[in-house]
């Protein structure tokens, strides 16, 4: 996509597409918020810009850059802070979905998400009520496209972090929390296929054993007997933070302490590493597990799924 893209202008601002040159600005500019940007952070570090699935721009305002969107495959990330000039973005995400063939997106395709916090992404969506009507009608206004709101729903979660391992509740002995290897990903995947709320797909147990062989995953597990029982896990983990995802526990388990374990292993694991851990949830119950823990809330995570 990078090579046909012409970048957008607006009076003082420009939005361009980055390239390996541009990288330590970005991480100045990403590491003023490590937790929100953890995304972003991870995919650069590492995949880079060169990668055929992954693409990334920068808004620039008076020559100084103020915000970044990221393409890794069919999902849209915005960092924090957001751009000063969303409409730019918007248009990026819009030629995007258009250049899908008829029929791809949706129930049984491929699924176009941006994602970030609230303010910056529902900025980005856009929505009618700011959107003029002449503007919106127009077939010869050649930006009408970027300031039409996107079509699609909006989902959005608490975002919470943890920096210090003060609250973590010690794990006892006898708890046999350990991180898990490769050769634990079958019973791992068990776990989860237990689990109503979990979707698993094909290509998930690769994915987890790439992903822990790279170092770019660490799961935690708790086990009985042949069996794996709980779980808590990480995912976009780079050198300043990490996301916690991933935490079950099968349904006969529940209710003993066991994904309380696996949180408080894992935290204390990289915090040990200086790493800022981060999770989004929209579960209450789940909300006081993670305050318990030592986890506050600090934002509002929203993911948009555009609409074919």
């Amino acid at each position: 996509m990078s090579n046909e893209y012409e970048a957008p202008r607006y009076g003082n601002t420009d939005v361009r597409v980055l390239s390996v040159d541009d990288l330590p600005e970005v991480f100045d500019l990403l590491t003023s918020h490590p937790d929100l940007n953890l995304f972003i952070l991870g995919d650069l570090e590492n995949y880079g810009t060169e990668q055929p699935f992954q693409d990334v721009w920068g808004e620039y305002t008076d020559g100084i850059l103020t915000s970044v969107l990221l393409r890794y495959h069919d999902s849209f990330v915005v960092s924090q802070p957001g751009p000063i000039r969303p409409e730019a973005f918007r248009q990026i995400i819009a030629e995007y979905a258009t250049a899908f063939p008829p029929g791809l997106m949706g129930s049984g395709g491929r699924h176009i998400v941006a994602s970030g916090s609230e303010p910056v992404i529902r900025s980005i969506a856009g929505s009618a009520a700011e959107i003029p009507q002449s503007a919106a009608e127009s077939h010869n206004d050649p930006e009408s496209r970027s300031r039409m709101p996107l079509a699609g729903t909006l989902r959005t979660m608490h975002f919470a972090r943890i920096d210090s391992p003060e609250k973590l509740p010690a794990v006892s002995e006898d708890r046999r929390v350990r991180v898990a290897g490769v050769e634990d990903v079958p019973r791992l995947m068990k776990l989860y296929e237990s689990i109503n709320e979990f979707v698993t797909h094909d290509t998930q147990a690769d994915e987890i054993r790439s992903s822990i062989r790279a170092g770019h995953r660490t799961v935690a597990i708790v086990e009985a007997g042949d069996n794996i029982v709980s779980t808590a896990s990480t995912a976009a983990e780079n050198s300043r933070s990490a996301m916690i995802v991933g935490v079950a526990t099968h349904p006969a388990y529940r209710y003993r302490g066991h994904a309380r374990a696996c949180l408080s292993h894992l935290c204390q694991k990289l915090l040990e590493q200086n790493r800022i851990l981060c999770l989004f949830y929209d579960n209450l119950d789940a909300g006081r597990l993670y305050r318990q823990i030592g986890f506050r809330e600090t934002d509002r995570w929203a993911i948009f799924s555009l609409e074919p």
